[in-house]
């Protein structure tokens, strides 16, 4: 009997990728906020949960499937992440370059593609990803579990304000994930308690806000507006790891459709957060602030999210039918076709 393949891991990836368009909706958006409390700014305030959440999901699902490869062809893995970032950079800066005003300066800059900050800690990760490996597969579980217990707690404590930096945060969910794996993966935790701390912990970062707008409006500062929505967030990790492991207890059985668009989300990311055109897309293109204080704010703001986040996947299914066709035209290892 042939083995029943799951797409569960395959729809969260569709998913994260929909909560990092829709905080990619509440941050780039010019929207001006004044101080104090309003249930719109509290909306799109709270867009922003999603963000987090959605790149901890990517990578607590790429850990989960590198932590176990000792044989991984870094070389290939490097290639398949770096040939849409530079297609798209490149892209992207010579149709404006034709189309609008901008200088031979950002074209070079294309050429180097830091705007991507997940694209660099990711590439980290997926380098270091054997050496991360051999320090999982030789250390016991007690000390596995210390590790991730002492660094969650380090990352939390405000007033040590520690910075790890973006690879620092990957490597840590890392060991998470690996965890999960190593010693979690029989283990059947209940699903309705998994919704219960999902739902409680949002509510927890939805209340930080309202309070956080409440401190403005009576001229008390903090550091952060919107602190409890940061990646390191306790509340923003447990949403992240719990929602990871609700997922990966599903079984979703084996979808085309959803592994053809789970497929697409890293063009999606690469596409519609390009810095040359992000603004262009929320402010120009969509003019999302224009309903801010309107009730059609929140109908706009869903099909704003699913309008970018579909035709930036057409446009990366084009982008990748293409590349297989040049890969089957030039002879190419099949391998390379998936890039």
């Amino acid at each position: 009997m042939s083995k029943i393949r799951y797409s569960n891991f395959e729809l969260l990836r569709i998913l994260a990728m929909l909560l990092i368009v829709t905080h990619h909706y509440s941050i780039h958006g010019d929207w001006y906020f004044e101080s104090g409390v309003s249930f719109n700014k509290l909306y799109i305030q709270s867009l922003s949960i999603g963000g987090k959440v959605g790149v901890n999901l990517f990578v607590l699902i790429s850990a989960f499937f590198l932590s176990k490869q000792n044989n991984l062809n870094i070389k290939d893995s490097v290639i398949k992440i770096i040939t849409p970032v530079y297609f798209y950079s490149l892209t992207i800066a010579c149709i404006l370059f034709f189309f609008k005003d901008i200088s031979i300066k950002e074209i070079i800059k294309s050429l180097i593609p830091v705007g991507y900050w997940f694209v660099n800690a990711f590439l980290l990760m997926v380098i270091f990803s054997p050496f991360i490996n051999i320090i999982v597969e030789n250390i016991q579980q007690k000390t596995h579990l210390i590790i991730i217990t002492i660094s969650t707690i380090i990352l939390n404590i405000p007033i040590l304000n520690i910075e790890i930096g973006n690879f620092g945060f990957f490597v840590y969910l890392y060991f998470i994930s690996a965890y999960i794996r190593k010693y979690l993966a029989d283990f059947k935790f209940n699903n309705l308690l998994l919704n219960l701390i999902i739902i409680l912990s949002v509510s927890a970062v939805f209340i930080s806000i309202l309070l956080l707008d409440y401190l403005s409006l009576k001229n008390i500062s903090f550091n952060h507006p919107l602190y409890f929505i940061k990646e390191r967030s306790i509340f923003i990790i447990i949403i992240s790891i719990s929602s990871f492991i609700l997922f990966k207890q599903m079984k979703i059985t084996k979808s085309e459709f959803i592994n053809l668009l789970a497929s697409t989300t890293f063009g999606i990311y690469l596409i519609h957060d390009n810095y040359l055109i992000r603004s262009f897309i929320w402010n120009d293109l969509l003019k999302v602030t224009q309903y801010f204080n309107s009730n059609l704010i929140y109908i706009m703001s869903i099909l704003s999210i699913l309008l970018v986040f579909f035709i930036c996947s057409l446009i990366e299914l084009l982008r990748r039918f293409l590349f297989k066709l040049i890969c089957v035209s030039l002879n190419f290892n099949k391998n390379k076709l998936s890039i």
